[in-house]
């Protein structure tokens, strides 16, 4: 594979080769014909026209704006013939393939899953956002070329100011014909029915809502659709959205934002990307899709996929913007709708006005041979090759270096943490800038600076290996357990999506809650089969049905019927006795410092430490089998014996801690590992079981 990514990149520098394999039906030649073929992408008249040409057999040598060559031959002599194609509407019309590549063995999803049966419609072309680059402050003084690079749009990306479309009543019908030929064809095949559709138009949200109001009075099979958009296109066509939303609840039909172009949630970065667009405005837009969620689960479906765009790294990039991306992240649970966000970074090559700023710069890495860049990632990931870039406050190279060893060892909900993390390290370790710096020169220790970091960030990463080792090797369940415990994703139900703690690093996953009763009951009753249930959350106490969500759960069969709280309301007189009566066995409650003032501090919230202790004893006294959670706080470890102490006189049978990725300090694990075997040496003698969990 990497072999046939870098033959289908050789052909001509900047150019965008497509590999096109024939299989020739002239029994008289009986051989297979490979083509090479260089599309010119501003039109798609000459890929019309190698189609027809194609199907009556002609001379392809003819064909305007287009190269071809036998595979092993030497290139058609002379330049490319090109001249200009009428800009009729035959020519903006989408190309339309009705063969379909056939993979050899079943697809297989990363889970083993098989994946839905997806078509892509390759709809209309471009982008409308033509915000000018030469008005951005970030390019003041920059001579841009005139030709060939792109000055209008997001700066990071080749399309912008470029939207070329036909009326959207013609391309709605284009689609719904593209789909009805797709049921058909696959049910004459007898193959699976299509599942989802992408759309590729980055202005389709105007229309979806008369695509899916085509679909159904069609009697189209029920399919999901993939819409991209960017981030303030779902404030202008919030109406749209929820239109859309109202035809597709009940009918079977669904749709989600793919590829949702976010980039950033640091306002400098995402004014040097000339994205037109405030944090504040991303703020209202995710608010807005939420609700759109919470209204139509089935028919908005927004965290299908996790699947949004960003650049989290590059050569401008600060300590301070890492900052303010996480922290709005967390206040906005962004992580579901972006999966891999800490891996994200800057492509760089000559036709974006980024790459000229860079080079104008000296943040450039091009090699000294043939100008080439040296991007060794690129057949892995299918991208031309991109230019590598130096840093400018090298601080980010070292703080990258980290974060990408930390993100290679721990679950998709640590990434924030990680990347926090990594950038906390850099900062303490380097209070000033650095001089621009790569992340390749650390990597491969290319001088003796480069590879003294590359040791004390190995030396890190060994002392969180070694406290991961903690509960990675931690014994499996007790004898006379279930040998086959469900999985605790299946058990567990998350309610609360509300809380009256606001946590400095709250644990709870915001997006999957669902606090509607009548939702939440089949939920309940599959968990029950097992016969254990979780209820957990931000704050399930907070939850009215709750009541009832514990007595259908006994009702199911459910013989343990666990809370998960962070026991404020079980202070409130009757509270835990009502719970315990619905059907509630036992209760872990929450807990992160010693001193009620500290837990107020960390929970942002008077009252909140005081409070616990009281739920705890409520819970107690109400006949509810008490367990502690404790989440040790970086900097106050040594407080984790008295914890486990204090437990025991409240009552607790046993001590669960949860280590957070964000609450580690990566030069004091040892530390907090001696905190560790001291607490749990005294929950031993307290006769307390004792478990640990971590990122």
């Amino acid at each position: 594979m990497p072999e046939l990514i870098d033959a289908a990149q050789t052909p001509a520098r900047g150019a965008s080769p497509a590999k096109v394999v024939l299989t020739e039906a002239d029994a008289d030649l009986g051989r297979r014909v490979d083509f090479r073929l260089l599309h010119l992408t501003s039109h798609r008249a000459p890929l019309h026209a190698l189609v027809r040409t194609l199907e009556e057999g002609g001379d392809l040598a003819a064909i305007p704006n287009l190269q071809w060559q036998l595979a092993g031959m030497a290139s058609a002599e002379g330049p490319v013939r090109v001249q200009a194609h009428p800009a009729s509407p035959d020519a903006l019309r989408p190309f339309a393939p009705v063969l379909d590549i056939r993979t050899i063995g079943e697809p297989r999803a990363r889970d083993g899953s098989r994946p839905p049966r997806r078509k892509t419609l390759d709809t209309n072309k471009g982008c409308p956002f033509s915000a000018p680059i030469a008005e951005n402050p970030a390019f003041s003084g920059l001579q841009l070329p005139s030709e060939g690079v792109t000055l209008s749009g997001c700066s990071f990306c080749f399309m912008g100011g470029d939207y070329k479309a036909l009326p959207w009543r013609e391309t709605v019908a284009i689609h719904l014909g593209q789909l009805a030929y797709y049921e058909r064809a696959l049910a004459e095949r007898g193959e699976a029915p299509l599942e989802e559709i992408v759309l590729r138009d980055q202005h389709a949200i105007r229309y979806l809502p008369h695509l899916l109001q085509g679909a159904i009075e069609r009697g189209l099979r029920p399919i999901g659709f993939l819409v991209p958009g960017r981030g303030d296109a779902i404030l202008r066509y919030g109406d749209a959205l929820r239109e859309a939303a109202a035809i597709a609840a009940d009918s079977g039909f669904w749709f989600t934002l793919y590829l949702i172009g976010f980039e950033s949630f640091s306002q400098p970065q995402l004014d040097l990307y000339n994205k037109g667009v405030t944090t504040a405005q991303y703020a209202e837009a995710i608010a807005s899709l939420r609700e759109l969620q919470r209204a139509h689960p089935e028919a908005f479906r927004l965290t299908a996929y996790g699947a949004s765009s960003f650049i989290l790294w590059n050569p401008w990039t600060t300590l301070d913007d890492l900052d303010a991306t996480t922290r709005f992240c967390r206040a906005h649970d962004v992580l579901p709708l972006a999966h891999g966000i800490g891996d994200t970074r800057l492509r760089l090559y000559p036709h974006l006005p980024l790459w000229h700023k860079a080079r104008a710069e000296g943040l450039l890495l091009e090699s000294a041979d043939d100008g080439r860049p040296a991007d060794a990632g690129a057949r892995w990931t299918g991208y031309a090759a991109a230019t590598p870039w130096l840093a400018r406050d090298g601080r980010l190279a070292v703080a990258e270096v980290l974060a990408t060893e930390l993100l290679r060892r721990v679950r998709p909900a640590a990434a924030l943490d990680a990347i926090e993390v990594a950038a906390a390290w850099a900062w303490r370790r380097f209070p000033a800038p650095l001089p621009p710096l790569g992340r390749e020169a650390i990597e491969a220790g290319a001088s003796e600076e480069s590879a003294a970091l590359r040791h004390e960030i190995a030396a890190l990463v060994d002392e969180i290996d070694g406290l991961r080792a903690l509960w990675r090797s931690a014994p499996a369940a007790a004898a006379g357990t279930d040998a086959r415990p469900t999985p605790p994703a299946e058990r567990t139900i998350l309610v609360g999506a509300g809380c009256n703690n606001a946590c400095r690093r709250c644990v709870g996953e915001h997006g999957h809650h669902d606090d509607a009763t009548a939702r939440l009951q089949p939920r309940v009753d599959a968990a029950a089969s097992s016969g254990r249930v979780v209820f957990a959350g931000r704050e399930p106490t907070l939850v009215r049905g709750l009541p009832g969500l514990l007595r259908r759960a006994r009702g199911a069969g459910a013989t343990d019927v666990q809370l998960v709280s962070n026991g404020r309301a079980l202070a409130l007189a009757g509270v835990a006795e009502q719970l315990a009566a619905a059907g509630a066995s036992r209760v872990q409650l929450k807990r992160h410092r010693l001193g009620d003032e500290d837990e107020d501090a960390y929970a942002r919230a008077a009252g909140a430490g005081a409070q616990q202790r009281q739920g705890a004893r409520a819970a107690s006294e109400a006949g509810l089998r008490l367990e502690a959670l404790l989440i040790p706080v970086a900097g106050a470890e040594a407080e984790l014996p008295a914890l486990v102490a204090q437990a025991a006189v409240d009552g607790a049978t046993a001590v669960q801690v949860q280590i957070l990725l964000g609450e580690v300090v990566p030069e004091r694990v040892g530390a907090l590992r001696q905190a560790l075997t001291a607490a749990e040496r005294t929950a031993a003698e307290a006769g307390l079981r004792w478990t640990i969990e971590g990122f």
